[in-house]
């Protein structure tokens, strides 16, 4: 159900529609014959927004947040960019790029379910996507650019139709007392059985599906308390510290924020307490690490192309690690306490540890 706005509302959120005729393609390995992953994100929050001009805006918590206040409607039911971040990392992964991604389905919280080809590349802006799944709502489809191949269209419910009959259906949830190690569960599964991983793709709550085969907690290394600590420097040569337990805010312009903040004030406290969650610190960076630890960079000009799993396992088990990585879309990292850099594709670009498994089990 779409929302309406009128007057100076209309003209604050005009400038935010954004269509495109058409979207890339990626190339891709669809001729492999060996089982495969789908994904399928539940509870899409999509919610429309009727402009006076017969146009429409797809509505999210940070560019409609006046909208919604004075609407008194909750800020956690307009979060369209949890669907972004997770097609950026699904079909940015390594186990896409070996072909091995069959399909991805998205089924919004209004019960509109939608395809997405593995081959597709999504935008790199939250702005662009919005204007792409805006289309694809009025319109049920996206064809590539220059072709009538559909890479997004919306289909028929029920989903479970194009899900493989011999699939085993798995769904993730917080509150599932079966907390496992993701690479072990899906080294499990038989080599002949596609995997399909059913994740909600909103804010709060759980996924209630009765096609679900499974329910897990994946037990990542945060939680598991292996990891120690994080710290950030800027181009600038700014460096701050990250606690292990913070809260990193799910929406971008939150984040950008709370960065302003600590660069102004130095610090961000936890709410009540007196801990910094956040804090600039000296440099250099090496005076934190511990000293027996073993430092490793990440290159993709570097010609020591590992399994990051056996790589580790041969680091001795009473040495922390300290993994360097570039937090720039060019050029490489240049730093003398590195002690080693590797090349390791499974593990860079991917957020999701079931991309992970995948890529130890599959490749």
């Amino acid at each position: 159900m779409a929302m309406e706005t009128s007057g100076k509302e209309e003209e604050e959120l005009e400038g935010q529609t954004h269509e495109m005729a058409g979207i890339p393609i990626v190339p891709s390995d669809l001729k492999t014959k060996k089982p495969g992953l789908i994904f399928v994100l539940e509870r899409a929050l999509w919610k429309l927004l009727k402009l006076e001009r017969c146009s429409y805006q797809i509505l999210n918590s940070d560019d409609h947040a006046n909208f919604l206040r004075k609407n008194n409607k909750n800020p956690a039911d307009y979060r369209p960019d949890i669907v972004y971040q997770a097609l950026l990392s699904i079909l940015d992964s390594p186990v896409n790029k070996a072909g091995r991604l069959r399909a991805v389905y998205v089924k919004t919280d209004k019960g509109v379910l939608f395809e997405v080809k593995p081959h597709v590349r999504i935008p790199r802006t939250y702005k662009r996507f919005a204007g792409i799944m805006l289309q694809l709502l009025q319109k049920l489809s996206i064809t590539a650019v220059g072709k009538r191949e559909k890479l997004l269209r919306v289909i028929k419910n029920p989903v479970t139709q194009y899900l493989p009959v011999n699939s085993r259906k798995i769904g993730f949830s917080y509150s599932s007392e079966k907390l496992v190690k993701m690479n072990k569960y899906v080294a499990a599964v038989s080599d002949d059985v596609d995997i399909v991983f059913v994740v909600g793709a909103m804010a709060h709550g759980k996924i209630d599906c009765d096609y679900i085969d499974d329910f897990i907690a994946n037990s990542p290394v945060n939680k598991a308390g292996r990891l120690r600590a994080v710290y950030v420097k800027t181009d600038k040569g700014v460096l701050f510290e990250v606690k292990p337990h913070v809260r990193i805010p799910r929406t971008y312009k939150r984040f950008a924020g709370i960065m302003l903040q600590l660069l102004q004030k130095l610090s961000i406290t936890a709410v009540g307490k007196r801990e910094k969650l956040l804090r600039v610190i000296k440099n250099p960076v090496t005076q934190y690490l511990p000293v027996n630890s073993r430092k490793i960079g990440f290159s993709y000009s570097s010609e020591k192309l590992v399994k990051m799993n056996k790589y580790v396992a041969a680091v001795g088990d009473d040495v922390d690690i300290v993994f360097v990585v570039g937090a720039t879309a060019h050029v490489k990292i240049d730093c003398d306490y590195i002690d080693d850099f590797i090349a390791n594709p499974s593990l860079i670009h991917q957020d999701l540890a079931v991309l992970k498994a995948m890529d130890q089990k599959l490749t």
